[in-house]
């Protein structure tokens, strides 16, 4: 789909890498990882840069509403399982905003 993203291997290195490197436009993270969750992740990112737009991928929104109950507009989710193709569509419409 023309992105060119970074794979870190976790939340921790993905939040190195940004810190580095600068902030992104759009960081695509699963919810649930080890060492730091997806929510974490998004706030640590957003003190980074607060228009940071997240995409949270998840097999369990339960994970998600406890640990992040609101989602603000620089935020969206998409369920596990999912195509490239909801992945794409998510992006466009999360950079859209």
């Amino acid at each position: 789909a023309g992105y060119d993203p970074p794979v870190p291997a976790d939340g921790s290195a993905a939040l190195s890498a940004c810190k580095k490197d600068g902030p992104l436009d759009v960081v695509v993270t699963d919810v649930l990882m080890p060492r730091m969750s997806g929510s974490e992740l998004g706030r640590y990112l957003r003190q980074l840069a607060s228009t940071v737009k997240v995409l949270y991928v998840t097999g369990s929104r339960g994970a998600l509403s406890s640990d992040k109950p609101h989602l603000s507009k620089h935020e969206a989710v998409v369920d596990k399982p999912c195509t490239p193709t909801h992945l794409t569509d998510a992006m466009a419409l999360l950079v859209k905003t």
